[in-house]
């Protein structure tokens, strides 16, 4: 029996699947997502690109729209699933961080993002 690829957060946490992508050739970005409860309903999606960018810029933008669209539906316990590349992105980005805060990190990234 094959086992699912996707699991459902506990109770009363939402998931959201997230991820970008960037076309290298043409700087043009795309990030989408959707947003599940603990019982695997379908809480919200989003989905939109952008004409110049490059592969951070399309992973953090694809985080931030996902939160403000979980923030927006009520959910305030929110898991986050992103790719490999993702990860790496913000491990990378924590490591040089002093206090370890997670949310600290990610508001900074994205103030470093609003800045470029």
């Amino acid at each position: 029996m094959e086992q699912p690829l996707w699991s459902p957060p506990e109770h009363p946490w939402a998931k959201l699947n997230k991820d970008g992508s960037w076309l290298s050739d043409i700087f043009a970005m795309g990030m989408g997502g959707v947003i599940r409860d603990w019982t695997g309903k379908w809480r919200g999606g989003f989905s939109r690109g952008a004409s110049t960018g490059d592969a951070l810029r399309a992973e953090l933008l694809a985080l931030e729209d996902g939160l403000s669209l979980c923030w927006a539906g009520g959910f305030r316990k929110v898991s986050c699933e992103c790719d490999v590349i993702a990860w790496k992105l913000l491990r990378c980005f924590k490591i040089g961080q002093r206090q370890g805060n997670t949310c600290t990190n990610i508001m900074m990234l994205f103030a470093v993002l609003s800045a470029c």
